[in-house]
């Protein structure tokens, strides 16, 4: 679940890197696909990971 809710904030500050980068149209320059791909990704990988390492309270245990 923290990975769904990590896209939205990292989208946005791709958006804003990618502005402040120039913003460029072309696809292939780094320019573009680093804040565009590499930081909405990378942020959805940490907030995973994130959910994964915090997650246990949550769990429900089977022990009687």
């Amino acid at each position: 679940m923290f990975g769904v809710l990590a896209f939205f904030p990292t989208t946005i500050l791709g958006l804003i890197i990618w502005w402040m980068m120039g913003s460029s149209m072309d696809t292939w320059e780094v320019a573009v696909w680093l804040p565009c791909n590499l930081v909405p990704f990378g942020g959805v990988s940490l907030g995973l990971w994130l959910g994964w390492k915090t997650g246990e309270e949550y769990s429900i245990s089977a022990d009687a």
